[in-house]
């Protein structure tokens, strides 16, 4: 499949967390004596990801010193953020300073744990040729996350953001267009949400397709799912 460069958010301040995790960014909760980006990116790593662009922030030092620009012989790039733009500018910004061999295939959630298997998803991505394909966790017991709407031929049609049991969540996993996701966040403004401002839009307008796939999921946000990463992660 070629060169996959990976994007990952690693921007964000980790409020909920500060109970447990303090003075560092939310993706380098430490698990198991490292920081869960560390493992994160192994994950990928061994999916076949070949580049990372590390999207940056809160205490963005820390992960620069941490990682460096080559990670296990896998070279790193950094985006860095002097203001909080929220995960749709953290992207739009990306794209917009990233040189054309840079550019990400692959988007991921610095502070989630998802397991596809990268060369299926992408595949499934390129047949459906939409400018983003979300991949969705089915979730039978859900009491935090809103639901992604499947329509006909996995095209996703809408979201629905109160928690529900038998749902599919959005899995925080991206494989997208790059040139064409650029010129879509072109009219849009520096600062705002990807999955609330962007995402419901793309599916309205029938540009956003859904990959189902119920592997291993976590999300780290809160003290009590964090907990579960020690055990959770390889």
């Amino acid at each position: 499949m070629g060169k996959i460069t990976a994007l990952i958010l690693a921007g964000g301040f980790g409020t909920r967390l500060q109970s447990v995790v303090k003075d560092v960014p939310k993706p380098m909760a430490d698990v198991r004596g490292e920081p869960f980006l560390a493992h994160l990116i192994r994950y990928y790593q061994s999916q076949g990801v070949t580049q990372f662009v590390l999207s940056v922030g809160y205490k963005a030092e820390s992960i620069i010193d941490y990682f460096g620009h080559s990670y296990k012989s896998t070279a790193i790039q950094y985006v860095r953020e002097d203001q909080p733009l929220g995960t749709g500018g953290a992207i739009k910004y990306a794209l917009n300073h990233l040189a054309a061999d840079w550019l990400p295939s692959l988007i991921v959630n610095g502070d989630t744990w998802f397991e596809p298997n990268i060369r299926v998803f992408a595949t499934f991505a390129r047949s459906k040729n939409t400018p983003v394909c979300l991949s969705v966790k089915p979730m039978p017991l859900n009491d935090r996350y809103g639901s992604v709407l499947l329509g006909v031929k996995d095209k996703i049609s809408g979201f629905r953001a109160e928690p529900s049991n038998h749902a599919n969540i959005n899995a925080g996993c991206y494989y997208i267009q790059p040139l064409l996701l650029q010129k879509i966040l072109a009219s849009y403004p520096d600062t705002f949400s990807f999955e609330s401002s962007c995402l419901p839009k793309l599916a309205q307008a029938g540009q956003l397709s859904g990959y189902i796939c119920d592997a291993r999921f976590l999300d780290i946000g809160i003290p009590m799912d964090y907990a579960k990463a020690a055990a959770l992660l390889p």
